[in-house]
């Protein structure tokens, strides 16, 4: 059924031209983040053309004109220079010197020269969405709404978790036009499979989690709602994982920037420590049986070969390529050189074609992508933006911006473990902080 993914990407076409057009930012913040939150505006046909790429396409005339209040700030400057060398590495391994596809089979998006140009395109337009979102984060009141939004759309997503689990009825497939295929006990929502389901609700927990500690205690309800579906409603190795990832970090920066303010987190993590150990003797049975379709986490004695199947080869080969560990294999690109020879002979039979996804994991990917000199270039703004971050609320600034930057940086911790387009909205909230605190700092200079 074409009609209704159709009618969805016709919807979020006309939602940001309608708020560029009425001004209206706020709304249009809030749009962006569902986006990120949740899957179901994603298409899985017409080149995986998502709501947060193509908002960036019509957002793109904004923000260049935007130019000058950007362009100034040292983050963007770096950012733009990080861009920069994966547009060579991309010229020169998807065009110049194109990656030669060893197991002859790829076609199509998938031949160097349309990935490289697919995928560089397809982030240029993503930072460009986060470019906008940094300029409406300056203002706290979009920023309290967005975190609302957030939070209730990885609600929404749990909701339709819960509707499919008892309909049996695949809402992501009606509206995508996606692969259908009920699994027992593991749904999806709004989400393109259990997976990113059970990831969903590990943001959904952090954000929930975070609003009863610094807002209001009534939220540890539906904190605990997203900790339960965690259980019940789907199973994920990779879920659980950034769940907890996402827990222990959230607690180390909510430490670090008040001061390592003991007291008001004490009882919050004795208490998810306890209801997480008791869902988990509850679900013992169906943690072993999902471990069991994982030999590699347990089985397999090489570090790499305890990576899945897309993060392993890409491991694997930039291990035996120190070059390329180096300097990268430009954007996307991963999937080419590994062909078949980099896998993991377990998994050969399950690929027999060669790979054509990218890694799952944000650390694997930037570092095939760019190398160890990509990945110093992608952790220098963050690096600049959380360092100024951290001496300006712990000064007692801006007190209420405590809680959207231990998120931010919760947000990008996580995004290493797992691919999720929430990380540029991490990305958004500290630099729209650090723009809000360059502009201070401008001002109290030009006064003295």
């Amino acid at each position: 059924m074409v009609l209704p993914q159709l009618v969805l990407i016709a919807f979020y076409v006309i939602i940001p031209i309608f708020c560029l057009y009425k001004k209206r930012h706020d709304l249009l913040s809030s749009w962006l983040t569902l986006t990120c939150i949740i899957d179901i505006f994603n298409s899985q046909k017409y080149m995986n053309l998502t709501a947060f790429k193509l908002s960036g396409l019509i957002l793109f005339p904004y923000v260049v004109l935007q130019y000058k209040k950007l362009v100034y700030r040292p983050p963007v400057k770096l950012l733009l220079l990080y861009l920069f060398y994966l547009g060579i590495l991309g010229l020169v391994y998807g065009h110049l010197f194109p990656w030669v596809d060893e197991t002859g089979l790829k076609a199509g998006r998938d031949i160097p020269q349309w990935r490289s140009t697919l995928h560089f395109g397809s982030m240029v337009l993503e930072y460009t969405a986060t470019l906008y979102l940094a300029l409406q984060f300056t203002n706290i009141a979009n920023v309290l709404k967005a975190l609302n939004v957030f939070m209730w759309g990885a609600a929404a997503s749990t909701l339709g978790a819960a509707i499919e689990y008892i309909t049996q009825f695949d809402i992501y497939h009606f509206f995508t036009v996606s692969n259908t295929k009920y699994i027992e006990g593991r749904t999806k929502g709004l989400n393109y499979e259990p997976r990113g389901f059970a990831q969903t609700l590990a943001y959904g927990a952090v954000v929930s989690l975070g609003t009863s500690l610094f807002k209001n205690k009534k939220y540890i309800l539906l904190f605990l709602i997203f900790l339960i579906s965690q259980f019940t409603l789907t199973m994920s190795t990779a879920g659980i994982i950034v769940l907890l990832v996402g827990l222990f970090s959230f607690f180390g920066y909510f430490f670090l920037f008040t001061r390592f303010n003991l007291k008001s987190i004490i009882a919050p993590a004795l208490s998810i420590i306890v209801i997480s150990s008791g869902l988990a003797l509850y679900k013992k049975d169906n943690l072993l049986a999902h471990l069991k379709d994982r030999p590699y986490l347990y089985e397999r004695k090489s570090v790499i070969e305890k990576f899945e199947v897309l993060d392993a080869a890409a491991l694997n080969f930039l291990a035996k390529n120190p070059i390329h560990l180096i300097f990268g294999t430009g954007p996307g690109l991963i999937t080419i050189p590994t062909g078949k020879k980099y896998l993991v002979r377990e998994d050969v039979l399950q690929w027999p074609n060669g790979l054509v996804a990218l890694p799952h994991m944000g650390g694997v990917l930037q570092l095939s992508n760019g190398g160890l000199l990509g990945v110093i270039l992608w952790l220098l703004p963050i690096f600049m933006m959380t360092k100024r971050a951290l001496a300006s609320l712990r000064k007692g600034h801006d007190k209420q911006y405590i809680f959207p930057i231990v998120l931010s940086l919760t947000i990008l911790t996580m995004y290493v473990f797992q691919l999720r387009y929430t990380y540029y909205f991490g990305y958004a909230l500290l630099l729209g902080y650090y723009m809000r605190t360059h502009d201070n700092q401008s001002k109290e200079e030009s006064l003295n």
